[in-house]
């Protein structure tokens, strides 16, 4: 009985150790440091970084770092701890010329909303959706060997 009571307390303990996941690409500061406006080129970052998890559409010149980290106790839902966007902008010789660094305080909750999108095309019924290839089948046209 003892031991049992002591497992189940070791058992119900370690359950609530945080749990941390990281999503996206995480820059930390010692990155930060290594990359200089002026100095550091597209390739230089992408040693330091690794690829951009986003790129500027239509010929823009700008890469997007996103990364997210959040904890988790137990049964209780995710806390983000840190959430970054950083954003590097290259000048035409390939050399970072600005760098701007967004975090979760500039975020905005987005709240869907319950409707529904309306689509374009036809709405059958459900029993014109069921039944309603009845007698358009022509046996005739997919035997074998009908030419």
């Amino acid at each position: 009985m003892k031991y049992t009571l002591i497992a189940l307390s070791l058992l119900f303990l370690s359950s609530c150790e945080n749990t941390i996941n990281i999503r996206g690409n995480l820059l930390t500061a010692e990155d930060m440091k290594m990359i200089k406006v002026g100095e550091t080129t597209k390739e230089d970052l992408l040693s330091i970084a690794g690829p951009p998890t986003y790129t500027e559409q239509y010929g823009g010149k700008g890469w997007y770092y996103v990364g997210e980290e959040t904890r988790t106790t137990s049964f209780f839902n995710p806390k983000v701890t840190e959430r970054k966007v950083i954003y590097f902008s290259f000048s035409d010789k390939n050399v970072i010329q600005r760098i701007q660094i967004h975090d979760e305080s500039e975020g905005l909750e987005i709240k869907p909303i319950g409707d529904k999108t309306p689509t374009l095309g036809r709405d059958p019924a459900l029993f014109k959706e069921i039944f309603g290839s009845i007698g358009k089948y022509d046996e005739g046209k997919h035997r074998a060997g009908y030419v």
